[in-house]
């Protein structure tokens, strides 16, 4: 199953070049494209023994987005 952010990332350019897009549009779009990306940076976490690693991104926090706006739906 492909994720919205996919979809985003492979198709918005051409689709916002063919329309007159509002600049919250945008801003949302580029939020999708960018949560929990390496381009938003983000943090390692590991156990105190060094047996476990893992690179956790930060998210996007846009409220347009379908995996940070859940988080607080769910709760």
């Amino acid at each position: 199953m492909e994720s919205l952010q996919s979809v985003f990332r492979e198709h918005f350019a051409q689709y916002a070049d063919t329309r007159a897009l509002h600049v919250r549009e945008l801003r949302a779009a580029t939020a999708i494209m960018r949560c929990r990306t390496p381009e938003l940076g983000g943090r390692v976490l590991a156990c105190e023994h060094g047996h476990y690693a893992r690179t956790q991104f930060n998210s996007c926090r846009h409220r347009s987005c379908p995996r940070c706006a859940d988080a607080p739906h769910q709760r």
